[in-house]
């Protein structure tokens, strides 16, 4: 019984980080990619951006 408690509980906490996790790395990979822009140029901005984005998210 308890092992299925914890693997509902599991379950949950994944479909919570699927929606959850994008909402906090976006906001932080476009800050840095922003502030890379700024001090250097458009195309560095991007590219911190997307490395940002995609180290994070990745799983």
């Amino acid at each position: 019984m308890a092992d299925s408690i914890r693997a509902a509980e599991r379950r949950n906490q994944h479909r919570t980080a699927l929606w959850a996790l994008p909402l906090l790395v976006i906001p932080a990979a476009v800050t840095a990619g922003y502030l890379t822009a700024i001090t250097t140029s458009k195309n560095a901005g991007l590219a911190v951006a997307m490395v940002v984005s995609v180290l994070a998210l990745r799983q």
